[in-house]
């Protein structure tokens, strides 16, 4: 009698999820072997770092034995039904629960591993060898170039063990004039390796043994290495590092989007389907997947109409790939297909893994290239931090080959890549500044608020409130995929609110333009957020996409910078919830649009004159400010919903300037002034302190903030100044000085 109170939440929980799992493929009992099958074959919570324990057996012989002679799976999938877990589903466990007090996933698995298997299959887990494949020696056998020592990793020697021609003699002639053999491009050196993929290759060997729904889908985001998958089932092929069931498996790539251009796509398919279904050894393998499916409402399946009945026979191999938003747009819809298939969730993997990856990889690159682990480390890094709209390793191999090829150019085929080279690689292809890429991110976090400052005069605390929030943010607080920061700006008009946006996009990213700029007063209407992601497929404008969402897929790293918010409709208000909740946005064309390299600031100008009236001219402090916040607050939530204003990083509030901040600012405008005149008019201007003392008497406006300083300097020193010149009465071959004389400004050489 087995005594359940021993069995762990964790541990009761798996065998739930195993128990579905397994009545899926015909088991209606759960064993040690079904177990070790479902820790090696399906996305299960499993402890951490019990992948090296695996190293030192013959998995896929196991897994091939039990595919073939312990599951026995039903004659004919046409449907599946979920059987919920029911206790006695248990069976060959007493021995774990007499020995451990309370079963933990790990001991499960240790258990498994050191005595169950090892006794009822000596021969699939050898017990006296020694578990001497761990994460730490792998890195030192690679460098001693033991690799030859890793079971599964590389092929059994370099001479192929089949000739591809053999396969075409024997295949169909429709195959063999649309599809490509994969066997003859292995060995020709066209395809590449999938490396650090030993579960995901041993998911894709059971289900091809599998007698029915024996048709895997590898599902994975973008660059994660789904074909490489398939590519690395041919090599293993062609050179006989495959278990004997499968040993005389051909395989074929099915180019489909040529068949859908050939004009005759029923009846190639069709003659491609009775060839397959008549060669129990051909495996089809066909990328985008989800093309198979016509998902127009008027238009047929065709084609996924005449691969379900062989497929629900067992009759035809194939291996589809395609993206997670691809499969449940297009192929889950139409859910008879989709039972067709075994799903195999390909991951993006690890640093570890990644960089076993790229050090394999260095073959494929044209350029010689040896690659220190440093280098490596910075080609993850580097890609993990700047570059989220892709996914490891393809976005890591990339950034190196770039980085390469640009160097083999400039030195004529020698390439020597240290991680400096793929910093500045990295700054050319994301348009950030050098020295932001190559700073040190702990001293540039610290100096956040003195370079602000370099372009913000005062307004303390919402610098310093911004600083913070980015600090955190960039230290690991918070949700990655959301943006690096998220504001709300409050305050009256010319305090600084669009200058502080400039200032972050500047620091940030190396140029103050860098920064989308929306008024929402011309988003008023419901059917205003076409404006931002596009018209609906059939609609006027539908080809062009979004112009808000094209600006961020071709600048992402940007600050966008929304005023007057209250005043978009709330279909609006629900879209800028999505990018602060969930860090993306979907075009009309369905693309996901992704804003986790921007800063998204939204201000308000309502309260105006509550604001002037509530905090004192002078000497403001930050309990001012915040009594102020909330009273602003108290009036925006009649404008925007609950949910957004909880999304802010920070709800940040501007006080109005004083007279001692209109000083300064005449100061720094007056300097750009005088920039500006010397590059584009070869004036050279100068000034004094009455200057100054004149420009902040006359523009300082509490009301009208800074904006007035601004015209004052148009009216008072760079109108008169074009008006002397247009009149050739300024000598501009000699410095200018401006100074005040009689309630003026005057100008002398």
């Amino acid at each position: 009698m087995i005594d359940f109170r021993k069995i762990s939440r964790e541990v009761w929980a798996f065998f739930e999820e195993t128990g579905i799992y397994l009545s899926n493929i015909g088991i209606s009992t759960i064993t040690p072997e079904a177990v070790a099958l479902c820790l090696w074959n399906k996305d299960c919570e499993r402890p951490q770092n019990t992948e090296p324990l695996f190293w030192h057996t013959d998995r896929k012989g196991f897994v091939m034995y039990i595919a073939n002679n312990v599951i026995v799976p039903p004659e004919y999938y046409n449907e599946v039904t979920e059987t919920d877990f029911n206790p006695d589903m248990l069976q060959g466990f007493e021995s774990i629960l007499s020995e451990y007090d309370s079963v933990t996933m790990k001991n499960l698995s240790e258990w498994l591993i050191d005595k169950w298997l090892p006794e009822h299959y000596p021969q699939y887990f050898p017990p006296t060898r020694e578990r001497e494949f761990t994460t730490e020696n792998l890195e030192s056998m690679e460098r001693e170039n033991h690799i030859n020592e890793l079971p599964s990793v590389i092929v059994n020697g370099d001479t192929p063990t089949r000739n591809p021609a053999d396969d075409d003699e024997s295949t169909g002639a429709t195959i063999n004039e649309y599809c490509d053999n994969m066997l003859a491009m292995a060995i020709n050196g066209k395809l590449h390796r999938a490396l650090g993929r030993e579960k995901e290759m041993d998911d894709l060997l059971l289900y091809l043994a599998m007698s029915t729904k024996n048709c895997p889908a590898l599902i994975g985001k973008p660059g994660t290495g789904k074909t490489a998958i398939a590519e690395e089932l041919a090599f293993r092929l062609a050179y006989g590092d495959i278990p004997e069931p499968l040993k005389h498996l051909k395989l074929y790539r099915l180019d489909y989007s040529r068949i859908r251009a050939s004009g005759q796509e029923e009846a190639i398919m069709r003659n491609i389907i009775d060839e397959a279904a008549d060669d129990p050894n051909l495996v089809l393998f066909i990328d985008e997947m989800h093309l198979l499916i016509n998902n127009h409402p008027q238009a047929p399946n065709l084609v996924a109409q005449m691969l379900k009945p062989p497929m629900a026979r067992g009759e035809i191999k194939i291996i589809g790939a395609t993206t997670y938003e691809e499969y449940s747009q297009n192929i889950e819809s139409d859910q008879a297909f989709e039972r067709r298939f075994n799903p195999i969730n390909i991951k993006e993997p690890d640093t570890e893994t990644t960089k076993i990856i790229l050090r394999r990889s260095e073959a494929r690159f044209n350029h010689g290239l040896m690659l220190s682990d440093e280098t490596l480390y910075e080609a993850i890094k580097l890609t993990s931090k700047y570059i989220k709209n892709r996914y490891l390793p393809a976005k890591a191999i990339e950034l190196i080959d770039q980085a390469a090829a640009r160097i083999a150019l400039r030195n004529d085929g020698v390439c020597t890549l240290t991680p400096d080279d793929l910093k500045r690689e990295l700054a050319i292809k994301t348009g950030l500044p050098l020295e932001r890429v190559s700073q040190d991110e702990t001293i540039f976090l610290n100096s956040l608020e003195e370079k602000i400052h370099e372009i913000v005069i005062g307004q303390e605390l919402a610098v310093q409130a911004v600083s913070d929030a980015i600090r955190l943010r960039r230290a690991g607080g918070g949700n990655d995929d959301r943006p690096i920061g998220s504001f709300l700006f409050l305050g009256t008009t010319g305090t600084g609110k669009t200058l502080l946006s400039k200032a972050v996009a500047q620091v940030l990213f190396g140029d103050k333009d860098k920064m989308e700029h929306l008024n929402m007063s011309e988003y008023r209407q419901e059917n205003d957020t076409t404006k931002l992601i596009g018209s609906p497929p059939g609609y006027v404008g539908y080809e062009n996409g979004g112009a808000f969402t094209n600006k961020i897929i071709q600048n992402p790293y940007t600050v966008v910078l929304i005023d007057e918010f209250e005043k978009a409709h709330r279909s609006v208000h629900n879209l800028f919830l999505q990018v602060l909740d969930e860090g993306h946005l979907t075009d009309s064309h369905g693309r996901t649009v992704d804003f986790s390299n921007t800063v998204v600031i939204m201000t308000s100008n309502i309260c105006q004159e509550e604001i002037l009236s509530y905090l004192p001219k002078e000497n403001v402090n930050k309990e001012d400010i915040e009594s102020c916040a909330e009273m602003v607050m108290q009036r925006l939530k009649d404008y925007l919903p609950l949910e957004l204003v909880n999304r802010f990083n920070k709800i940040v509030m501007f006080e109005p300037i004083t007279f001692n901040d209109a000083l300064k600012i005449s100061e720094l405008l007056l300097n750009k002034t005088e920039t500006k005149l010397k590059s584009n008019d070869n004036i050279i201007l100068q000034h004094n302190n009455d200057v100054i003392d004149f420009i902040a008497t006359k523009g300082y406006d509490r009301k009208l903030g800074a904006r007035n300083i601004e015209r004052t300097i148009l009216e008072f020193i760079e109108t008169p100044l074009m008006n002397l010149k247009l009149k050739n009465r300024l000598n501009i071959t000699c410095p200018i000085m401006a100074y005040v004389d009689d309630e003026q400004i005057k100008f002398r050489n």
